[in-house]
């Protein structure tokens, strides 16, 4: 390839003008302007990286009859976008698009997709080399990487550089504080309340105290951000919220400036979009917003927003008895019960990566008697054609070991690959 665009769902969402491909192309090289007639001339010579596809918030269900074949008349940003990922235009350019699982169903229905490829992140010796590199003292490492060896969801976890420096953060702290490293940590909520726990702590001197009132702001900034499928907050999404950037470290929120020349703009995001969901959904689990929870809960499952599943998880792992108590949270008998009676609706209406998420939901709550109800008239599991980790496979082995009646799991088109992998499906006895 001669050129290579990147193009950042995150910031496609940030314009709001008509503009032709050609403008959406070059919008950030200026430095190509004066030859990007003949650079599209040749669109074999030019491959698209497409990042977050996942994080796009406007639909590229765009009519057809909307789309001419023109790479220089201005549209509205949405069927520009469109014309350009359906390849409307520029057909044999090559495009690489990254995106989370739960918009692959989307992506493939809109775009043709010629191969697919999972992203792994760090290896286990790319994680063991981090822990090494981060912790000084090399016997501390060595007890934190063997800790997280043994616990497959923090395993899983660490294989993204940004949750992996969150979890040695959280450990460096325990072992700093002489506690013990197997308490409260089972879980990515149980992660994310720890490290929560150590910004508030260590940042008190500067700050004063982080209210509740603050973090009530912050909450639902979050949530609004994850509803809206905006990464990058401006001062409108601040000022929705009363929020003041100067009260608040940086640990929570990162202060990005956006645009080019004159029209550069103040933006701010989350550390990750992982903290982001999990602050939505403490949030909506706090005493006086368990409304909110249930709407999350009916907008995920009614108007199909796959976006919010990750919310919804970390929604069901901050109803862990231990994380209620920890963090004096509402646990009643009324959320509790219609949290199940969904999650059971869930269940019988999923399969595939759905049904694995919501799998994922039981399992981060980790509550035995919940999950017993909630598996309770399921039948069959149908993970058709999913590629399966060794950790989803731990999670569908917790949750079958509560369900009793389960008389089909189907694995058709699924991909063996290690004989463990297998045998964590199959409960013992």
């Amino acid at each position: 390839f001669d050129y290579a665009f990147y193009l950042s769902c995150r910031e496609l969402n940030q314009l709001s003008n008509s503009l032709s491909v050609a403008d959406l192309i070059f919008e950030y090289c200026e430095i190509l302007q004066p030859i990007k007639q003949e650079i599209l001339k040749v669109p074999e010579k030019i491959i698209f990286i497409v990042d977050g596809f996942d994080e796009l918030k406007f639909s590229i269900d765009v009519n057809e009859k909307d789309m001419k074949d023109n790479v220089w008349e201005e549209y509205p940003v949405e069927i520009t976008v469109a014309k350009l990922f359906q390849r409307k235009v520029l057909s044999e350019a090559t495009m690489v698009i990254t995106t989370r699982p739960e918009a692959v169903g989307m992506l493939k229905n809109k775009v043709k997709i010629d191969r697919f490829a999972e992203i792994l992140g760090f290896s286990e010796e790319g994680r063991k080399e981090y822990f090494d590199t981060y912790f000084e003292d090399k016997s501390q490492a060595l007890v934190a990487f063997d800790f997280i060896r043994k616990n497959d969801i923090l395993f899983s976890m660490c294989y993204i550089p940004i949750i992996c420096w969150v979890v040695c953060t959280v450990l460096k702290q325990r072992m700093d504080d002489e506690g013990d490293l197997t308490e409260g940590l089972k879980s990515a909520t149980e992660v994310f309340v720890s490290y929560m726990n150590i910004i508030l702590k260590h940042h008190h001197c500067k700050f004063g105290k982080l209210d509740d009132s603050l973090l009530q702001k912050l909450g639902a900034l979050a949530l609004n951000g994850v509803r809206e499928q905006k990464v990058l907050l401006d001062e409108e999404d601040l000022k929705k919220v009363s929020f003041c950037i100067s009260e608040v470290p940086s640990s929570f929120l990162n202060m990005l400036l956006f645009g080019k020349d004159e029209d550069v703009q103040t933006v701010y995001n989350f550390a990750h979009l992982s903290f982001q969901e999990f602050l939505a959904a403490l949030y909506c689990a706090r005493n006086d917003n368990t409304d909110e929870g249930l709407t999350l809960l009916q907008e995920f499952f009614h108007k199909e927003k796959s976006h919010l599943i990750s919310t919804v998880c970390f929604l069901f792992g901050l109803r862990n008895q231990m994380i209620v108590s920890k963090l004096s949270l509402s646990r009643t008998t009324q959320m509790t019960s219609k949290m199940l009676d969904w999650i059971k609706k869930a269940l019988s209406t999923h399969d595939g990566y759905m049904l694995l998420q919501l799998l994922y939901c039981l399992y981060e709550m980790h509550e035995e008697d919940f999950t017993k109800h909630a598996m309770k008239d399921v039948r069959k599991l149908n993970f058709h054609g999913q590629l399966l980790k060794k950790i989803d496979c731990n999670v569908i082995n917790y949750c079958v070991q509560h369900c009793f009646k389960v008389g089909n799991l189907f694995l058709f088109k699924f991909p063996l690959g290690r004989g463990d992998n297998i045998c964590a499906i199959v409960p013992e006895g």
